[in-house]
This record gives structure tokens, C-alpha cells and sequence, in this order.
């Protein structure tokens, strides 16, 4: 009998269906708009054996409905929509696509740096506005700038190689990193490194410990003249301080890819602000990161199902392996 790996989302590449289908594994689709109790009710007459999530909220009642479930896989590697505690009661893997789409997030805080700090928004819409407000402007440099970054994974990594044409001073801070890297500062603090920084990036998961991480009394002692950009997770920036802080100039500008509440509402206080450029949560969404996560999904389901082998270094609940 075939194995059933069931899709949440907007579906995965064709290179990982045909991966899937290659290894006699049958493919049940879930849309972005069902609802939780339908696919519990979805989960429960199919009785998959996998799946891989994209979107949806994957709680403890959709992990239970299937008593054949053997493996969880997030098609990327924010888990915020599974409850990895429940698959873990279950002893079933809770894998993510490491790595898969480091390169195309690491080039979206680029890109926003770049755009903040060059105020590309603001005269974007000014000139289209019929404004021309070439007279007295002077822009700024990021060479020689110096680069702060939460988090010291995957991204941030590949976001150094790309800023090093820039030569820019960079500083990590991130308590939980095992290794230095050469020729970059580890901060003691995180209130040490913010005091310093011209651009701050934020590259961590969304925890009980990184929850509101950046707010008002992190924001004021950020200088004047810095800039923000969050390819992460909403949440770790409390967007109300923001708001208030770009209000009183305390910083210069905030670049957005994922917001607490997603979609944000449409009367949300940070759309006031032309120093604000805001992205739909899609910075690790390139054609490229998208086959590489699908096929690394898939094959994390193809090794478990048919090989019982599994990722390590992939697996965020080990201990059940």
C-alpha cells in the first residue's frame, strides 16, 4: 500500500511531487483557506502517514486524528503553526528544510537595507505623487556602516558573505551560538551591541524568550540615524513601540517582512511612516529556495517512510528519535 503524505499551503514544487510520487508516496493537498476543524476531519478519514507543512495551524487535534501519522515536516523553518510538543507526546519527528532558503532571505534583508537606507519608498511614491525632491538630498553609504544581527544561523551567515563588499563592521549577538566567527564581534549584550549599530537585522525564531525582544527601551538606545529589518519572525519587534519610536525619530527606518498578526490590519499605526517598507512574509519565497525546500521536504519524508533514517540536524525534538 502506498504511503500518504498530506500538503498544507499553496502546494510545493513540482521537482518534490515528482520526487514524492517517484518513491510510490501519494500526495493529499490541504488549501491555505481550510480551516482547522476541516482538516482534522480531512486528517482523520485519509489517515496519512506524513506531512509536510507550509501554512494552517497544526495543532494537537489535527497530529491526533491520524493514528498512522509518522513524521512532521516544515516546508522552510518557522514552526509557529505546529505544536511541536504534541508530536513529540506522540513520538513523531518534527523536521524543518534547514538551510533550504537561507540564501534568499539573506538577499531580502539585504535588499531592504539597501532600500531604507537609500529611502527608496519615500521618493517611489513621492515622484509618482508628482514631487521632485532631488534639491538638498544627500543619501548614505552602507560601506564602512556597522551591521548588527540577532541570531547567528544559516542567514545571518550567508547575509556576512553578502555584505562583505561593503566592508562593513559587523556584531552578533546570540547567546545560544556554539561557534565565533572570524573577524566578527560577539556582543555580551544584546543592549551593548544596539548602542552601536547602523543597521540592525534580525535573524532568530520567534520564542517566549525572543517575544517583544525589540521594544521601546531597545529602540531608544538605537541611534537617530539607524535603521531596522525584521526577514523573521512578527513578534520579536513590538510593532507599537515601533510605531511610537519612529514617530519621535528615534530611529530612521524599519524594514518589515513579517508582522505579529498576518495579514496585519489595514489601519495598522507603522503604515503612516514612508520610512517603512513592508513585504508579505515572503523573503525566503524565490523559485530557487522553493525547490530546494520542496525537494528537501520530501526527501526528509522518502528517508523516514521508506528508510527509517532521519536528519538529526534537522529534527527539532530529537528525543524521539
Amino acid at each position: 500500500m502506498r504511503s500518504k503524505v498530506m500538503i498544507t499551503g499553496p502546494g510545493i514544487a513540482d521537482e518534490a511531487l515528482s520526487l514524492l510520487d517517484n518513491n510510490d508516496i501519494e500526495v493529499l493537498r490541504v488549501l491555505p483557506e481550510v480551516t482547522t476543524p476541516d482538516i482534522v476531519d480531512l486528517v482523520s478519514s485519509t489517515q496519512p502517514d506524513g506531512f509536510i507543512i507550509r501554512t494552517n495551524q497544526i495543532n494537537q487535534a489535527v497530529i491526533n486524528a491520524s493514528e498512522k501519522l509518522r513524521i512532521i515536516v516544515k516546508h522552510g523553518v518557522g514552526v509557529n503553526n505546529i505544536d511541536v510538543e504534541a508530536a513529540t507526546n506522540r513520538a513523531i519527528p518534527v523536521l524543518i528544510t534547514r538551510g533550504a532558503n537561507s540564501r534568499s532571505v539573506a538577499e531580502h534583508a539585504l535588499t531592504l537595507i539597501l532600500a531604507l537606507q537609500k529611502n527608496v519608498q519615500r521618493f517611489s511614491t513621492g515622484i509618482r505623487a508628482g514631487k521632485w525632491e532631488r534639491a538638498g538630498y544627500q543619501g548614505g553609504e552602507l560601506t564602512g556602516k556597522h551591521l548588527g544581527l540577532v541570531g547567528m544561523g544559516n542567514i545571518s551567515r550567508e547575509l556576512i558573505e553578502l555584505v562583505q563588499p561593503f566592508r562593513m563592521q559587523i556584531t552578533f549577538f546570540d547567546p545560544y551560538a556554539t561557534d565565533d566567527q572570524p573577524g566578527i564581534e560577539r556582543a555580551t549584550s544584546l543592549e551593548n551591541m544596539l548602542a552601536n549599530v547602523d543597521v540592525l537585522s534580525i535573524h532568530c525564531p520567534l520564542t517566549p524568550e525572543t517575544k517583544n525582544l525589540i521594544g521601546a527601551q531597545q529602540l531608544a538606545s538605537m541611534k537617530p540615524s539607524a535603521i531596522i529589518v525584521n526577514t523573521a519572525r512578527g513578534g520579536i519587534i513590538n510593532e507599537a513601540d515601533l510605531a511610537q519610536s519612529l514617530r519621535n525619530g528615534t530611529i530612521s527606518g524599519a524594514g518589515l517582512d513579517s508582522f505579529e498578526q498576518e495579514p496585519p490590519q489595514g489601519d495598522h499605526p507603522l503604515w503612516e511612516f514612508s520610512n517603512v517598507i513592508s513585504t508579505p512574509h515572503i523573503a525566503g519565497a524565490t523559485a530557487e529556495s522553493m525547490v530546494r525546500m520542496g525537494t528537501t521536504a520530501a526527501q526528509h519524508i522518502i528517508d523516514y517512510l521508506h528508510q527509517n533514517t532521519v536528519d538529526r540536524d534537522s529534527t527539532l525534538n530529537p528525543k524521539v528519535l
